[in-house]
């Protein structure tokens, strides 16, 4: 390390010289100020520090100083002055341009303790520098890393996104990558199919987390498959993938061609909003599913809810990122003040709430990635090509499952989810397992409940009710030692039209299955009944009310 000496004085030079070098130090000496900025201006290293004297002819010691300092930029060169002045403005000045003053004449401990406290503080110097660097080199790989992920997520986004005129969405991440997930594509049959999630956490690892269900959506939705079978392909997908911390509450539906009609799977999500075209509230649609990635696939259960719209009306789905963003006063927005905003004063609701919640945060920083989308219920004008099912179904042979399930069994777990997976390759139904399970469900419940179990549907008529219920569902079924339930489905194809018959029959004590428009017909089968209805084309019951036949016309 070297000291540069600046003094115009060949005695004083020499005399600071052998005072450094005896320290260790090289020294190196200029007569002038346009001499020791040579030295500066060169390329050899900046000397460790400078002692420079005030009164130099041609450029002062105060310019020589501030030119040092300018060619340094935010390189460390502490500048130490000689001084004969004992004016306290002079050596004000000296401070305030350099870092210190030695006042002449000096001792030798003096130049010593100064020579060496200003080292310490260069050392310092250099290291926070070469941490500097080294963090500068760091920031620099890291950001060029986040462009070609961001790069990577921004065209995988748009691989995924099929535009429809059905569809407005916005999207607001927290932080560079989005943990929230937002999937459209056209269905063969003119259907338009949306997904909306959020992974657990944050960042570039809940980004990263929802890559798996990208394809396992898209290619299914092309395809015509279910949504609930969907659901449980992505569920699958994301269990192989993911770490049992992460998890995505998703919400999954289809709106038919004609736009009347959605089918919907949910699972963890804030409940999804449906609107008239003036912007009334109408429904809201619970999720009714755990998240994916959270069950097992023999637990999956992919029953969907059927829900019918009205020309015009339209669907929001959010992330909890909307309910939950903060203003200053630290107040959520909340899902009470996000539905007060359907109250039909305004009918375009979706800039609604992106300006009331804009104005509600005011600018505060964002808790969580943010999605909302708007579904227009109107027919879809975009129709992907259709694929001749019809054609491959007349080669398929009729097949049939049955089942006995004891009480035991029954006790165990839900059989239908089981059931559901072994007819995952059942030929005919693979765009049709979602109501196939919705079907079997309605009809496994209504036959263990209320045939086998004796529960009164009335029960459920409140909150109380609904919780007692299913405390007297569970005791009930643990105490239960007798009894079974049938289930047999049979697959024909005749005629150029396929049907699946789906047949439950009960032990239980059976029902006056002709006055099911009366009260005793909804306490014995509950609403269950009203969802078959939708989904088959005919029920028939038998057996004094303990065995229902359900024909579907796939």
């Amino acid at each position: 390390m070297s000291v540069l000496i600046v003094d115009d004085s060949p005695s004083i030079r020499y005399l600071i010289s052998s005072i450094v070098e005896d320290m260790g130090f090289e020294c190196l000496q200029a007569a002038s100020g346009e001499e020791a900025l040579a030295y500066i201006t060169s390329e050899q290293p900046l000397p460790l520090l400078v002692i420079l004297d005030i009164g130099l002819p041609g450029i002062d010691g105060y310019e020589t100083a501030a030119q040092m300092k300018a060619i340094a930029d935010i390189r460390h060169l502490p500048v130490i002055f000689l001084t004969s002045a004992k004016d306290k403005d002079i050596l004000s000045k000296c401070l305030s341009v350099g870092d210190d003053y030695v006042a002449k004449p000096f001792t030798e401990e003096m130049i010593t303790s100064k020579v060496e406290a200003h080292r310490r503080v260069s050392e310092v110097y250099l290291q926070l520098e070469q941490q500097y660097s080294e963090l500068r080199r760091l920031q620099y790989r890291i950001d060029l890393e986040h462009k070609v992920v961001e790069s990577i997520f921004s065209n995988q986004f748009e691989r995924h996104i099929s535009e429809s005129d059905n569809l407005r969405y916005h999207i607001s991440p927290k932080s560079v990558f989005n943990g929230d997930l937002l999937l459209t594509a056209h269905g063969p049959s003119g259907s338009l199919y949306v997904a909306v999630g959020d992974v657990t956490g944050h960042g570039l690892p809940a980004a990263v987390g929802a890559i798996p269900a990208y394809p396992t959506f898209r290619s299914m939705a092309l395809a015509g498959q279910s949504v609930g079978k969907i659901a449980f392909e992505m569920n699958s997908s994301l269990l192989d993938l993911l770490p049992d911390n992460m998890l995505v509450a998703a919400s999954l539906l289809e709106l038919n061609r004609a736009g009347d009609t959605l089918t919907v799977w949910s699972g963890g999500m804030p409940p999804m909003v449906i609107c008239d075209h003036a912007g009334n509230l109408k429904q809201l649609i619970q999720p009714t599913r755990s998240p994916l990635g959270m069950l097992a696939e023999q637990a999956f259960i992919q029953d969907v809810q059927l829900v019918h719209v009205d020309p015009g009306d339209k669907v929001f789905l959010f992330t909890d990122g909307v309910e939950e963003s903060r203003n200053t006063a630290n107040e959520m927005f909340g899902e009470s003040r996000l539905h007060q905003l359907f109250d039909g004063s305004e009918g375009n609701m979706f800039d609604r709430i992106i300006e009331q919640f804009k104005r509600f945060t005011q600018g505060q920083e964002q808790d969580d990635d943010i999605t909302l989308v708007e579904l227009h219920c109107v027919p879809n004008s975009h129709c992907e090509p259709q694929l001749n099912t019809r054609a491959a179904l007349k080669n398929i042979l009729p097949w049939s499952l049955s089942y006995q399930l004891n009480a035991a069994q029954m006790k165990a777990a839900n059989p239908i989810p089981q059931i559901v997976q072994l007819l995952s390759s059942a030929a005919g139904l693979d765009v049709h397992q979602d109501y196939i399970s919705t079907i079997l469900s309605e009809a496994y419940q209504n036959a263990l409940e209320h045939g086998l179990l004796k529960l009164d549907s009335e029960l459920k008529g409140n909150d109380d009710g609904f919780i007692e219920y299913h405390r007297l569902r569970q005791r009930r079924l643990a105490e239960l030692v007798a009894g079974t339930i049938d289930i047999n489905i049979t697959f024909n194809w005749h005629n150029g039209l396929s049907t699946v018959l789906i047949n439950v029959t009960d032990s239980g004590d059976g029902f006056d299955f002709n006055n099911l428009g009366t009260a005793q017909a909804r306490v014995s089968y509950g609403r269950g009944i009203t969802l078959l209805k939708e989904l088959c084309d005919k029920i028939t019951f038998s057996d004094n009310g303990r065995s229902i036949t359900l024909e579907y016309s796939t």
